[in-house]
């Protein structure tokens, strides 16, 4: 079990959208998708639906 199925359902959509807004104005580096990643399966397990979120392409 990851630290991520371990989080609240509201703490793991608000990680899960600041990650993936702080790797789109390059503050993260891209290797923080793996992040992401372990984020999805852990609100899948939870079946917690994370928001759509649009990946922008630089």
């Amino acid at each position: 079990m990851s630290l991520y199925e371990k989080l609240p359902n509201d703490l793991l959509i608000a990680f899960y959208e600041e990650i993936n807004k702080n790797i789109n104005l390059g503050i993260l580096s891209d290797a923080m998708y793996h992040e992401l990643e372990l984020l999805k399966e852990a609100a899948d397990k939870n079946k917690v639906p994370l928001p759509y979120i649009k990946e922008e392409v630089s």
